[in-house]
């Protein structure tokens, strides 16, 4: 029997028509079909597994493409499902039986029909359907195929796989009672109690990195507060084909399935019980891909008392997500240490949830759920803010060259700031960990010496006004006693060390040089307590509803690169240094005019960096009511409002608008003390609704005369030096702190962490 891989006149039509087609096929997708055919060729020819396997992801790819029609209308499809075929059967008409994955019976003309249809789309359009499907969407004659699943989420009296008993939406739940949370991917089933204006699409297979599983294993967790729920079996897998339903099975999760499908288990059960409490409980159900929170329902219900008549006795909403619709991304999500998803609750304090580690069993994972004082944290940011604004303003401490010149009194200052702020630190880390001895011993084991390049990833769930943001870069997790006195400085802050560390810092591990037996255990001094100092740590938005995804690649489609700049009356004099950076760098630098207007106008191009250096103001509107704006050229204002109305403006012109392209946007805010954290955070959402890629911004208010070199030692970094965002973000934080400047530990990166420039 000869293979299909073997058969040249099959590659060689398929080429013809992905050649007719490359103009609109996804670029990705068109790499990784090309990448996936050779592959197949190379293939030894007695490998069925691979064969059968390559050809698989093959149809997969192209039934989510917009060259749909090349793969779904020729007699090679059968073919290449069955793993078998010969030359001559190529030139035959073929009838595909019913299969397991689309269920439908279809007649495909051979190739020397098909060969003579001009556009393949006519055929398609007329005929998807009923070659593929229900859950197919079809835009129009000649769109592409899209394969849609969502998360499951339903309430089940029992937990039988043959017969199970749906919960009434009609009554309450009952007191200490058992009942079974199901939960599966693929079409949407009756049983699921999700608003679905509100549920989003789930992931299709092929925007996870590609594997040699044929798909990928997600981990279901999920959380209550001690006062809702008790859930047992809490954390469990599924597997997510690259297109199908989800399943579960006990397969190893790096090793193909060896599984048949009547050992498959289509969906998992969680067990909650409730307890005495009446009113409206709440648990979470987080789904993650390699620590990556991909998507987090929160499922409430009634419990104990009557339910009024317009009230469901249980529902589900979307709380956050990474994804709407992802396709044809290889590689988006790159693996995540540590994951902290952030919630606040009705009586005001804020829930963290951490995930971390990896591995099938509790045991190797960090799975950790505490509660926030929001009084306490308050009181903690304050004097954050007090330790790395108000001494260096007000009392004008010159810090920040001190120790590299040898200036002893500087070298105090510093290492008196360092002090303060390490034990605001260590409160913050206490506020997370309290008397977890377990968890803390797990968050060592996951901080290791074997991958510098630790990355956190924070989730913000359902961000308000209200939410306090959690400075996670400031976190110093070596213990230090009450007694000040038994602190010690480590060896790396002595005058000979300092200065060898800072002719290598950039490209230093991130673990302090002087760390050894233990003597970093407790009570020590160090910059490499701190959290953003050894870690990438980022803080992706959950996406709004326009958009599909979160980019990883901003497209160079300026030649040269192109950064829009404002700069505020009182910051003009560093428009030099920004232009003596971007002439090294070969790209060309548009600073707007001094008006708003000038500004937003420059937006409405297509720019791959957009920079402000403004002032960050608050006008009051009453009593209660303020808002916050920028302060931006000679003094006018820009509020999130303005950028609101201006997207519509630009969109209703130009729909695609900063999608081919889209900007990373660095919010340097000098004299911000009028802003509070959330007014920060409304501006990353303004800028993200009008599809920038990420935002660079401040947590704190930054003294202007150190904000631009903060900025020119990312940029420096990020476009020079090719890094992630979350690369060049810590390494600007280490320059900063060569020179004792603690303030880049302000900085933080709303975007995935790996996004970076591209071409």
């Amino acid at each position: 029997m000869e293979d299909i891989k073997s058969t040249s006149k099959f590659f060689e039509f398929l080429a013809k028509d992905l050649d007719s087609v490359k103009q609109t096929i996804e670029p990705d997708t068109l790499k990784l079909v090309q990448r996936k055919l050779i592959a197949l060729q190379d293939a030894d020819d007695d490998d069925d597994d691979l064969i059968i396997t390559l050809s698989n992801e093959i149809l997969d790819l192209g039934l989510h493409s917009s060259a749909s029609d090349v793969f779904n209308s020729l007699n090679e499809r059968v073919l290449l499902y069955q793993g078998k075929g010969s030359k001559f059967d190529l030139l035959k008409p073929t009838r595909l039986e019913k299969t397991s994955t689309y269920g439908r019976q279809m007649d495909i003309p051979a190739i020397s029909d098909t060969v003579k249809v001009k556009s393949l789309a006519t055929y398609l359009s007329e005929n998807v359907k009923t070659m593929i499907g229900e859950g197919v969407e079809v835009a129009a004659e000649g769109q592409p195929a899209q394969e849609v699943r969502y998360a499951n989420v339903g309430l089940f009296a029992d937990d039988d796989p043959e017969n199970p008993t749906v919960c009434s939406i009609k009554e309450p739940l009952a007191n200490d009672k058992e009942y079974y949370l199901r939960i599966n991917i693929g079409q949407p089933m009756d049983w699921d109690c999700g608003d679905e204006k509100d549920r989003p699409e789930f992931v299709p297979g092929d925007i996870l990195p590609q594997t040699d599983i044929n798909g990928h294993w997600l981990d279901m967790i999920a959380s209550a507060s001690k006062d809702d729920f008790v859930i047992a079996n809490g954390h469990q897998s599924l597997f997510l084909p690259l297109s199908g339903e989800s399943w579960t099975c006990t397969c190893a999760h790096a090793q193909k399935h060896t599984c048949t499908e009547q050992e498959r288990q289509r969906f998992i059960y969680i067990t909650v019980r409730t307890l005495k409490n009446i009113g409206d409980l709440q648990l979470e159900i987080g789904f993650y891909f390699e620590n990556n929170l991909l998507q987090n329902r929160i499922f409430t219900a009634h419990v104990g008392s009557p339910l009024t008549k317009t009230e469901p006795a249980y529902r589900s909403h979307t709380s956050f997500t990474l994804t709407h619709t992802l396709s044809n991304v290889a590689e988006i999500y790159q693996p995540v240490a540590l994951n902290a998803r952030i919630r606040k609750s009705e009586d005001g304090s804020h829930q963290v949830f951490l995930v971390g580690g990896r591995g099938t069993q509790d045991n190797d994972r960090l799975i950790h759920f505490s509660e926030l004082n929001d009084a306490a944290l308050g009181k903690i940011l304050y004097y954050a803010r007090e330790i790395l604004w108000d001494r260096y303003l007000k009392k004008e401490r010159k810090v920040f060259t001190g120790i590299k010149n040898g200036n002893k009194d500087a070298k105090y200052d510093f290492v008196e700031d360092l002090r303060e702020l390490a034990k605001v630190g260590n409160d913050l880390y206490v506020q997370i960990f309290k008397s977890y001895t377990l968890s803390r011993e797990k968050l060592k084991r996951i901080f290791t010496e074997e991958n510098p390049q630790h990355v956190i990833q924070i989730c913000v769930e359902e961000q308000d006004d209200s939410s306090t943001p959690y400075p996670w870069s400031l976190i110093y997790d070596i213990p230090l006693d009450s007694d000040k006195t038994r602190w010690n400085l480590c060896e790396l802050l002595k005058e000979e060390n300092w200065q060898t560390f800072q002719q290598t810092a950039p490209h230093h591990s991130a673990r302090c040089p002087f760390e050894k037996d233990g003597n970093h255990a407790k009570n020590m001094i160090c910059p490499f307590g701190f959290w953003g100092f050894r870690y990438i740590i980022t803080q992706p938005p959950s996406i709004p509803e326009h958009r599909a995804q979160l980019p990883v690649k901003i497209n160079i489609s300026n030649k040269p690169m192109r950064m829009v700049a404002s700069f505020h009356k009182d910051t003009a004099e560093w428009i030099d240094e920004m232009q003596g950076l971007v002439e090294k760098a070969k790209i060309s630098l548009d600073v707007a005019g001094d008006t708003r207007d000038a500004f937003l106008e420059e937006l409405k191009g297509n720019s791959e960096l957009v920079y402000l250096m403004c002032h960050g103001r608050d006008q009051s509107l009453g009593e209660e009511l303020s808002d916050p704006y920028l302060e931006i050229g000679k003094g006018e204002m820009l509020t999130t409002n303005d950028l609101l109305f201006w997207r519509d403006d630009v969109h209703s012109s130009i729909p695609d608008h900063w999608q081919t392209t889209s900007p990373l946007v660095f919010i340097n805010g000098c004299h911000t003390a009028e802003l509070t954290p959330q007014d920060r955070a409304r501006f990353v959402d303004g800028f993200m609704e009008a599809n920038a890629s990420g935002v660079i911004g401040t947590e704190m208010p930054v003294y202007d005369d150190f904000a631009n070199k903060a900025a020119l030692l990312f940029f420096s970094h990020f476009i020079m030096e090719k890094q992630t965002v979350g690369q060049a973000l810590r390494e600007m934080r280490m320059d900063l702190l060569t020179e004792g400047n603690l303030f880049g530990l302000g900085y933080s990166a709303y975007c995935l962490s790996n996004l970076q420039l591209e071409g």
